[in-house]
């Protein structure tokens, strides 16, 4: 028997990168909860101002700005001051990195036109009900890849709530349950992304 035989490398069969969803790095979370605490302090203020407005409660949205302002500046004063983590490299990285990427453009391409449609076609106040439940499954979709625990609860709120308003609420009263009890809700997820960046990013 040759000793090429013997000293033959032992392959392990590769993993099939489509049988489980990836995982964002640890080094890269930070980054991602402090873009999501953005995003909900700009549509979290925007659902909870139209709704106050909507019941003639201008002191309410004045809170509601800022709520959202109180976010905003706190990304701002914690901002990182050493140089971001390296681009993913790994194809695990890079296999979350696309589906963030992906889930955000699924998010926006069906809320944008599925609300212009929906206030066109079928009745303005369920509008705001049907982009709070699209951002919902986003934020869903997000949960496992990011690993945060309050993107599961957030992400339900989102889906559950608007869903039982438009079930059970009618005209005006539809809009301010779900953008007062949702903007509430997808603002304290934003502060709650800035606290959780900042102590990842310490630790």
């Amino acid at each position: 028997m040759s000793s090429s035989a013997t000293t033959r490398p032992i392959t392990r069969p590769s993993r099939d990168p489509g049988r489980s969803l990836p995982r964002l790095p640890p080094e890269h979370v930070p980054g991602a909860l402090r873009a999501g605490a953005g995003f909900a302090a700009l549509f979290g203020t925007l659902w909870f101002v139209q709704a106050a407005l909507a019941v003639g409660l201008p002191a309410l949205a004045v809170a509601g700005v800022a709520a959202g302002v109180g976010i905003v500046v706190s990304l701002w004063a914690t901002r990182a001051r050493r140089p971001r983590p390296p681009g993913p490299v790994d194809p695990d990285a890079r296999r979350a990195k696309r589906w963030i990427n992906r889930a955000t453009v699924i998010q926006l391409a069906v809320s944008v036109p599925g609300a212009v449609g929906v206030q066109l076609l079928v009745d303005p106040t369920a509008a705001i009900p049907l982009v709070v439940v699209t951002v919902g499954v986003y934020l869903l979709a997000l949960a496992p890849v990011v690993g945060r625990a309050h993107l599961w609860l957030s992400g339900a709120l989102l889906v559950v709530i608007p869903l039982f308003t438009l079930l059970t609420a009618d005209g005006m009263a539809r809009v301010v349950v779900t953008g007062l009890v949702c903007g509430t809700a997808f603002l304290a997820k934003g502060a709650v992304d800035v606290l959780l960046a900042v102590r990842h990013r310490s630790a």
